[in-house]
Parts: C-alpha cells; sequence; structure tokens
C-alpha cells in the first residue's frame, strides 16, 4: 500500500487559493476607459500630460474627441477682415494671425497643449501643421465658439454657440492689460493695436 503524502499548503498556495475562491480574475479585472480632456477638467487645474494622449472634447461640440494626428477643417477667420483670431504663428506678442488664404482648408494636430496659469485658469490649445512647413498655435475652444475651426460633419448640428462676436476694442484692452502687468513692452502693445487697428 502506497502512502499518502498530505498536502501542506505554502504561504504561496494559500495566497493563490484565497485569489480564486475570491472570484476576481485578473484576465476579467475591467481598467477604466480613457476619457478625452474637458473644460471641466481644466478648471481644476492641469492635467497630466500623460491624459492628453487621450484627446480633448470642445464644450461647444459634444461628442467629438481631438487627439494628436487629427485632420481638422477650417471655417471663417471671424476678424473683420476674415482672417483668424484664434489661429496664429506664435503663442506671444505681436501675434502673426493665420491668413484668408487658409479658409475652409485642413491643419493636423500635432500636439495639444495646455495653457494658462493657476491664477487665470488653463484652456486646451494645440499645435496644428498646415501645408508643408507653417505651424499654427490655435485656442481649441475659442475657434470652436467663433466658426474657425469646424466639428465633423456628423457633430456639426450639436454645436453650442456662446461666444461673442470678435471686437477689436475688446483685443486692444487684453493686450493693455498685458503691458500694464509687464508682459509686453509699450512698443510691442503699440505695434499689436496697431495691427488690429489695419485688419
Amino acid at each position: 500500500m502506497k502512502k499518502q503524502r498530505l498536502f501542506k499548503p505554502s504561504g504561496k498556495s494559500l495566497f493563490a487559493a484565497a485569489f480564486l475562491l475570491s472570484g476576481i480574475s485578473i484576465a476579467t479585472a475591467q481598467t477604466p476607459t480613457p476619457k478625452p480632456v474637458t473644460a471641466d477638467d481644466l478648471r481644476k487645474g492641469p492635467v497630466l500630460p500623460s491624459h492628453l494622449h487621450w484627446g480633448y472634447t470642445p464644450t461647444a461640440a459634444p461628442g467629438w474627441r481631438i487627439q494628436k494626428g487629427d485632420t481638422l477643417s477650417l471655417g471663417e477667420g471671424s476678424m473683420p477682415n476674415h482672417s483668424f483670431t484664434f489661429i496664429y504663428l506664435n503663442h506671444s506678442w505681436p501675434r502673426v494671425y493665420m491668413p484668408t488664404n487658409h479658409i475652409n482648408g485642413r491643419a493636423v494636430v500635432k500636439s495639444l497643449v495646455q495653457i494658462g496659469t493657476k491664477e487665470q485658469g488653463y484652456t486646451m490649445g494645440a499645435i496644428l501643421s498646415v501645408g508643408r512647413s507653417k505651424k499654427y498655435f490655435i485656442e481649441l475652444e475659442n475657434a470652436v465658439n467663433a466658426g474657425e475651426l469646424l466639428p465633423p460633419p456628423q457633430i456639426r448640428g450639436t454645436v453650442i454657440t456662446s461666444l461673442k462676436p470678435f471686437s477689436i476694442a475688446d483685443e486692444i484692452r487684453k493686450l493693455k492689460a498685458l503691458a500694464d502687468e509687464g508682459t509686453m513692452t509699450r512698443a510691442e502693445f503699440e505695434a499689436a493695436k496697431q495691427k488690429l487697428l489695419n485688419n
């Protein structure tokens, strides 16, 4: 007669048995579906850079996720001369606004960029590639609200417009505030003001 060996559980086998009995399975564990960043997320503070690859959903276009690599449809500029107010070459003053020859054009999202400060709040922008070498910065929320950036056709009917029309006086007030706080020089302020007045 063969002698039976008694099973002496080790610490590892007890853990494994308890794990299996608990009904938890690693294979079926659900990870949350990544959600795009929203303006509400940015109101709470800056988001982790790793979350930017999940995309951004503009408040005015629920259901639209803008991500790196997307080709975007441009609308018409909102300045009186139809150049773009919220799409420009540099993110400093004086701004070089996107000209009218890009109306109804296309641009590719190179990266999403959150901008702002703790005091002023944060918003989402993007670096766009237009043509072969031009890279523009776009203020996503403002551009959608102003019709400078068009959502995909299936979402266009749901766009919520809430932005006031472009006002040169408002832009000059903003420039003056930047000059008063020392963010831009008096000469930069005058040059930017003249550019707005001449457009």
